[in-house]
Protein backbone atom coordinates (compact mmCIF):
# COMPACT_ATOMS: atom_id res chain seq x y z
CA UNK A 1 0.00 0.00 0.00
CA UNK A 2 1.41 3.27 -1.07
CA UNK A 3 1.09 6.25 1.20
CA UNK A 4 -0.78 8.51 -1.43
CA UNK A 5 -4.40 10.64 -1.42
CA UNK A 6 -5.52 13.09 1.20
CA UNK A 7 -4.01 13.57 4.57
CA UNK A 8 -5.82 13.23 7.79
CA UNK A 9 -5.55 15.90 10.47
CA UNK A 10 -5.83 14.62 14.02
CA UNK A 11 -6.38 17.90 16.07
CA UNK A 12 -7.07 18.94 19.81
CA UNK A 13 -7.49 21.94 20.68
CA UNK A 14 -5.99 23.20 24.15
CA UNK A 15 -7.15 26.41 25.71
CA UNK A 16 -3.04 26.87 28.12
CA UNK A 17 -5.18 27.68 30.99
CA UNK A 18 -7.07 24.99 31.57
CA UNK A 19 -3.85 23.15 31.92
CA UNK A 20 -1.27 23.54 34.54
CA UNK A 21 1.89 22.98 32.38
CA UNK A 22 0.56 23.79 28.80
CA UNK A 23 4.26 23.49 28.29
CA UNK A 24 5.12 20.05 29.36
CA UNK A 25 1.99 19.02 27.80
CA UNK A 26 3.17 19.64 24.31
CA UNK A 27 6.36 18.03 25.10
CA UNK A 28 4.23 14.87 26.34
CA UNK A 29 2.77 14.97 23.25
CA UNK A 30 5.57 14.58 21.31
CA UNK A 31 7.25 12.34 23.31
CA UNK A 32 4.21 9.82 24.03
CA UNK A 33 2.30 10.20 20.64
CA UNK A 34 6.00 9.31 18.52
CA UNK A 35 6.89 6.37 21.22
CA UNK A 36 3.30 5.13 20.42
CA UNK A 37 2.56 5.60 16.68
CA UNK A 38 6.66 6.21 15.18
CA UNK A 39 7.82 4.25 17.58
CA UNK A 40 10.14 1.70 14.62
CA UNK A 41 12.05 5.17 13.49
CA UNK A 42 12.76 7.15 16.81
CA UNK A 43 14.45 4.13 18.32
CA UNK A 44 16.37 3.87 15.08
CA UNK A 45 17.50 7.56 14.85
CA UNK A 46 18.11 7.58 18.75
CA UNK A 47 20.36 4.36 18.23
CA UNK A 48 18.35 2.19 20.08
CA UNK A 49 17.13 -0.02 17.48
CA UNK A 50 17.07 -1.22 13.90
CA UNK A 51 16.26 0.76 10.84
CA UNK A 52 12.64 -0.93 10.15
CA UNK A 53 11.63 -1.71 6.46
CA UNK A 54 8.76 0.48 6.19
CA UNK A 55 6.06 2.39 8.69
CA UNK A 56 3.65 0.55 10.79
CA UNK A 57 0.62 -0.77 8.82
CA UNK A 58 2.59 -0.23 5.57
CA UNK A 59 3.93 -3.55 3.35
CA UNK A 60 7.85 -2.81 2.08
CA UNK A 61 6.94 -4.25 -1.06
CA UNK A 62 4.52 -1.73 -1.72
CA UNK A 63 6.61 1.18 -1.49
CA UNK A 64 10.08 -0.48 -2.11
CA UNK A 65 9.20 -3.35 -4.68
CA UNK A 66 13.34 -3.37 -5.98
CA UNK A 67 14.01 -3.96 -2.46
CA UNK A 68 16.66 -1.27 -2.38
CA UNK A 69 18.66 -0.43 0.57
CA UNK A 70 17.00 2.25 2.79
CA UNK A 71 17.67 5.35 4.21
CA UNK A 72 15.73 7.13 7.25
CA UNK A 73 15.69 10.83 8.24
CA UNK A 74 13.70 12.21 10.32
CA UNK A 75 13.61 16.46 11.38
CA UNK A 76 12.70 18.68 14.59
CA UNK A 77 11.78 22.08 13.66
CA UNK A 78 11.21 24.61 16.00
CA UNK A 79 9.31 27.90 14.85
CA UNK A 80 11.86 29.87 12.58
CA UNK A 81 14.86 28.09 13.48
CA UNK A 82 16.20 25.85 11.04
CA UNK A 83 15.01 22.31 10.72
CA UNK A 84 17.48 19.98 13.21
CA UNK A 85 18.10 16.08 11.93
CA UNK A 86 16.06 13.90 14.74
CA UNK A 87 18.93 11.98 16.93
CA UNK A 88 19.69 11.19 20.31
CA UNK A 89 19.30 14.25 21.84
CA UNK A 90 16.11 15.41 20.08
CA UNK A 91 13.73 14.95 22.78
CA UNK A 92 16.34 16.13 25.44
CA UNK A 93 16.71 19.75 23.45
CA UNK A 94 12.83 20.12 22.60
CA UNK A 95 11.76 19.18 26.33
CA UNK A 96 14.42 22.36 27.20
CA UNK A 97 12.81 24.77 24.59
CA UNK A 98 8.49 24.06 25.27
CA UNK A 99 8.98 26.36 28.26
CA UNK A 100 9.29 28.90 25.87
CA UNK A 101 6.64 28.51 23.97
CA UNK A 102 7.60 28.29 20.38
CA UNK A 103 4.65 29.37 17.84
CA UNK A 104 5.33 26.13 15.96
CA UNK A 105 7.35 22.51 16.80
CA UNK A 106 6.90 19.77 14.10
CA UNK A 107 8.54 16.10 14.20
CA UNK A 108 8.44 14.55 10.78
CA UNK A 109 10.11 10.53 9.89
CA UNK A 110 10.67 10.09 6.30
CA UNK A 111 11.96 6.37 4.60
CA UNK A 112 14.09 6.71 1.27
CA UNK A 113 14.65 3.45 -1.04
CA UNK A 114 18.14 4.25 -2.81
CA UNK A 115 20.14 7.63 -3.06
CA UNK A 116 18.50 9.02 -6.19
CA UNK A 117 16.67 12.26 -6.02
CA UNK A 118 13.99 10.55 -7.47
CA UNK A 119 14.36 7.50 -5.37
CA UNK A 120 10.66 5.95 -4.32
CA UNK A 121 9.81 7.24 -0.12
CA UNK A 122 7.44 6.80 2.32
CA UNK A 123 6.50 8.99 5.47
CA UNK A 124 5.28 8.10 8.89
CA UNK A 125 3.10 10.58 10.08
CA UNK A 126 3.84 13.86 11.50
CA UNK A 127 3.89 15.24 14.86
CA UNK A 128 2.86 18.98 15.59
CA UNK A 129 1.93 21.66 17.89
CA UNK A 130 1.19 25.09 17.47
CA UNK A 131 0.08 27.95 18.84
CA UNK A 132 -2.44 30.27 16.43
CA UNK A 133 -1.00 33.99 16.21
CA UNK A 134 -3.94 35.20 16.61
CA UNK A 135 -5.35 33.10 19.29
CA UNK A 136 -3.42 34.05 22.26
CA UNK A 137 -3.05 31.59 25.00
CA UNK A 138 -4.55 28.06 23.37
CA UNK A 139 -2.32 25.39 22.20
CA UNK A 140 -3.15 22.75 19.32
CA UNK A 141 -1.86 19.63 19.50
CA UNK A 142 -2.23 16.56 16.43
CA UNK A 143 -0.79 14.61 13.74
CA UNK A 144 -0.99 14.83 9.86
CA UNK A 145 -1.75 10.69 9.07
CA UNK A 146 -2.26 9.15 5.39
CA UNK A 147 -5.87 8.17 5.27
CA UNK A 148 -4.85 5.46 3.54
CA UNK A 149 -4.38 4.00 6.72
CA UNK A 150 -7.26 4.55 7.64
CA UNK A 151 -8.86 2.67 4.78
CA UNK A 152 -6.47 -0.16 4.56
CA UNK A 153 -8.41 -3.63 4.16
CA UNK A 154 -5.94 -5.36 6.42
CA UNK A 155 -4.76 -2.47 8.92
CA UNK A 156 -7.73 -0.02 9.07
CA UNK A 157 -9.02 -1.35 12.48
CA UNK A 158 -5.23 -1.32 14.09
CA UNK A 159 -4.73 2.17 12.77
CA UNK A 160 -7.68 4.27 13.63
CA UNK A 161 -7.69 2.38 17.24
CA UNK A 162 -3.94 3.84 17.37
CA UNK A 163 -5.11 7.26 17.01
CA UNK A 164 -8.35 7.17 18.57
CA UNK A 165 -6.73 5.93 21.45
CA UNK A 166 -3.72 8.69 21.52
CA UNK A 167 -6.23 11.72 21.02
CA UNK A 168 -8.73 10.27 24.09
CA UNK A 169 -5.54 10.38 26.18
CA UNK A 170 -5.11 13.57 25.80
CA UNK A 171 -8.56 14.93 25.65
CA UNK A 172 -9.32 13.22 29.05
CA UNK A 173 -6.85 15.28 30.96
CA UNK A 174 -7.33 19.27 29.21
CA UNK A 175 -10.57 20.61 28.98
CA UNK A 176 -10.61 20.72 25.34
CA UNK A 177 -12.10 23.20 23.32
CA UNK A 178 -12.34 21.06 20.32
CA UNK A 179 -10.81 17.94 18.49
CA UNK A 180 -11.48 16.26 15.17
CA UNK A 181 -10.64 13.49 12.81
CA UNK A 182 -10.91 14.84 9.59
CA UNK A 183 -9.04 16.04 6.24
CA UNK A 184 -5.89 18.59 6.63
CA UNK A 185 -6.78 21.46 4.24
CA UNK A 186 -3.83 23.83 5.29
CA UNK A 187 -1.41 23.40 8.23
CA UNK A 188 -3.76 25.59 10.08
CA UNK A 189 -5.95 23.56 11.16
CA UNK A 190 -8.70 24.47 8.67
CA UNK A 191 -11.90 22.58 9.08
CA UNK A 192 -13.98 21.67 6.29
CA UNK A 193 -16.50 24.00 7.64
CA UNK A 194 -13.97 27.03 7.66
CA UNK A 195 -13.00 26.43 4.54
CA UNK A 196 -16.58 26.44 3.30
CA UNK A 197 -17.38 29.72 4.71
CA UNK A 198 -18.02 32.49 2.35
CA UNK A 199 -14.94 34.30 1.40
CA UNK A 200 -17.12 37.83 1.47
CA UNK A 201 -17.34 36.63 5.63
CA UNK A 202 -13.92 38.61 7.17
CA UNK A 203 -11.31 37.11 7.96
CA UNK A 204 -11.27 36.54 11.69
CA UNK A 205 -14.65 34.72 11.23
CA UNK A 206 -13.19 31.57 9.18
CA UNK A 207 -9.44 31.41 9.65
CA UNK A 208 -8.60 29.09 12.37
CA UNK A 209 -6.00 32.03 12.98
CA UNK A 210 -8.26 33.58 15.16
CA UNK A 211 -11.40 31.08 15.05
CA UNK A 212 -9.45 28.81 17.59
CA UNK A 213 -9.80 30.92 20.30
CA UNK A 214 -13.88 31.34 19.96
CA UNK A 215 -13.93 27.27 20.18
CA UNK A 216 -16.09 27.33 23.24
CA UNK A 217 -18.17 30.09 21.98
CA UNK A 218 -19.17 28.04 18.09
CA UNK A 219 -17.94 24.70 17.36
CA UNK A 220 -15.17 24.43 14.65
CA UNK A 221 -16.32 22.26 12.17
CA UNK A 222 -17.58 18.47 12.86
CA UNK A 223 -16.40 15.38 11.45
CA UNK A 224 -15.47 12.12 12.19
CA UNK A 225 -14.52 12.11 15.64
CA UNK A 226 -15.52 15.48 17.38
CA UNK A 227 -14.59 16.72 20.29
CA UNK A 228 -17.34 19.30 21.50
CA UNK A 229 -16.39 21.46 24.18
CA UNK A 230 -18.55 21.31 27.86
CA UNK A 231 -19.94 24.95 26.93
CA UNK A 232 -21.46 23.59 23.53
CA UNK A 233 -22.36 20.31 25.05
CA UNK A 234 -24.30 21.91 27.30
CA UNK A 235 -26.54 24.17 25.12
CA UNK A 236 -26.90 20.73 23.32
CA UNK A 237 -28.51 18.85 26.27
CA UNK A 238 -25.48 17.37 27.26
CA UNK A 239 -24.64 13.97 27.00
CA UNK A 240 -27.77 12.24 27.26
CA UNK A 241 -29.57 14.03 24.11
CA UNK A 242 -26.31 14.12 22.29
CA UNK A 243 -26.97 10.00 22.66
CA UNK A 244 -30.80 10.14 22.08
CA UNK A 245 -29.73 11.83 18.99
CA UNK A 246 -29.01 8.64 17.08
CA UNK A 247 -25.91 10.54 15.22
CA UNK A 248 -23.44 8.98 16.86
CA UNK A 249 -21.53 5.59 17.94
CA UNK A 250 -20.09 6.67 20.82
CA UNK A 251 -20.98 9.34 23.68
CA UNK A 252 -19.04 10.03 26.29
CA UNK A 253 -18.52 12.77 28.68
CA UNK A 254 -15.01 13.66 28.93
CA UNK A 255 -12.88 13.34 32.45
CA UNK A 256 -12.09 17.63 32.38
CA UNK A 257 -14.58 18.72 30.64
CA UNK A 258 -15.86 18.39 26.77
CA UNK A 259 -17.97 15.41 25.10
CA UNK A 260 -16.07 12.86 22.80
CA UNK A 261 -18.08 11.80 19.57
CA UNK A 262 -17.50 9.78 17.43
CA UNK A 263 -19.99 9.20 14.37
CA UNK A 264 -19.38 5.36 13.25
CA UNK A 265 -17.76 3.08 14.71
CA UNK A 266 -15.42 2.31 11.64
CA UNK A 267 -13.91 5.80 9.58
CA UNK A 268 -14.73 3.69 6.56
CA UNK A 269 -18.02 3.70 7.58
CA UNK A 270 -18.54 7.33 7.70
CA UNK A 271 -20.19 8.61 4.93
CA UNK A 272 -23.04 11.51 3.57
CA UNK A 273 -25.86 9.93 5.45
CA UNK A 274 -23.18 9.76 9.02
CA UNK A 275 -22.25 13.41 8.00
CA UNK A 276 -26.25 14.66 7.71
CA UNK A 277 -26.90 13.05 10.81
CA UNK A 278 -22.94 14.58 12.60
CA UNK A 279 -24.51 17.64 11.34
CA UNK A 280 -28.86 17.67 12.35
CA UNK A 281 -27.10 16.87 16.17
CA UNK A 282 -24.86 19.95 16.39
CA UNK A 283 -26.27 22.76 14.03
CA UNK A 284 -27.02 24.78 17.31
CA UNK A 285 -23.82 25.44 17.96
CA UNK A 286 -21.95 25.68 15.08
CA UNK A 287 -20.10 29.08 13.53
CA UNK A 288 -22.74 30.76 11.61
CA UNK A 289 -21.98 31.85 8.14
CA UNK A 290 -22.85 31.30 4.14
CA UNK A 291 -21.51 28.40 2.49
CA UNK A 292 -19.72 28.24 -0.56
CA UNK A 293 -19.72 25.06 -2.36
CA UNK A 294 -16.42 24.70 -4.09
CA UNK A 295 -15.63 21.63 -6.78
CA UNK A 296 -12.12 20.62 -4.53
CA UNK A 297 -11.89 17.35 -7.08
CA UNK A 298 -10.63 19.49 -10.12
CA UNK A 299 -8.02 21.18 -7.76
CA UNK A 300 -6.72 17.53 -6.67
CA UNK A 301 -7.80 18.44 -3.05
CA UNK A 302 -10.34 16.69 0.09
CA UNK A 303 -13.89 16.76 -0.10
CA UNK A 304 -15.55 19.18 2.38
CA UNK A 305 -17.88 16.81 3.83
CA UNK A 306 -20.64 18.99 5.55
CA UNK A 307 -24.44 19.65 4.90
CA UNK A 308 -24.44 22.65 2.70
CA UNK A 309 -27.27 24.73 4.62
CA UNK A 310 -25.86 27.84 6.26
CA UNK A 311 -23.97 27.37 9.25
CA UNK A 312 -25.69 28.05 12.38
CA UNK A 313 -29.14 27.51 11.10
CA UNK A 314 -30.27 23.84 11.04
CA UNK A 315 -30.98 20.20 8.75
Amino acid sequence: MLMSGFGLNIELDVEESAVADSAGLGFEWFDVASRAALTEPRAALEGLGPVPASPRFVDPEAWNPAGAAVRLSGTLEVSDQRARPFDATSMSWLESRMPSRPERVDLTFAMFAGEEPDSPNVWWPSLYAHRPGKSPGWLRIGAYVAESLFLDERHGSAAQRLWLELLRSFAERCNPGFGQIEYGYDTFGSTALEKSLSPDLPRHERSPRYTVAESRKYLRGYSWLTVLPAELAEQLGGVAALSASGAFAEVSALATGGVWLQATADYRAYGAEQVGRVHAALAGVLRPGELVRRDTAELGRPPHRLVFTSAGEGA
